[in-house]
């Protein structure tokens, strides 16, 4: 009878441990100048202006999603530019737009709408350490 007690006990106090350690590591968070920064984020982009759209990506089109209002911030988690715009995936299959393009490349006329920043690279690698 005293053995079944014992071991109840010293299970229960494994049980109690393990799960403690595993609340730990799942509040473990990564903070970037207040914000949580999320796995595959790799930057931030900060809205300037009220008033212009965020796009959503639908049928090979991009169409506007709903605008944005001054100081609002968006976690970004890719770049992507073709011929002639730069847009920033801000996930949800939403999108920043970010520039135009000359038609002969030659310069890039960039719209002071957003303002984008990255984390420094040991921020990254502390967000991929803790997600693998």
């Amino acid at each position: 009878m005293k053995f079944k007690l014992y071991l109840a006990a010293i299970l229960s106090v494994i049980t109690f441990v393990f799960s403690t350690v595993n609340a730990e590591a799942a509040s473990a968070k990564v903070w970037w100048d207040g914000t949580e920064l999320k796995k595959g984020q790799i930057g931030r982009v900060t809205m300037l202006k009220t008033g212009f759209s965020i796009f959503k990506l639908e049928d090979g089109e991009m169409v506007p999603a709903r605008y944005v209002k001054k100081g609002e911030v968006f976690r970004v988690y890719g770049i992507y530019r073709d011929d002639y715009t730069t847009n920033y995936a801000l996930g949800a299959n939403l999108f920043a737009y970010r520039s135009s393009h000359r038609l002969d490349g030659s310069n890039e006329y960039f719209q002071k709408n957003l303002f984008y920043e990255t984390p420094s690279i040991a921020k990254l690698g502390l967000v991929k350490q803790l997600n693998n």
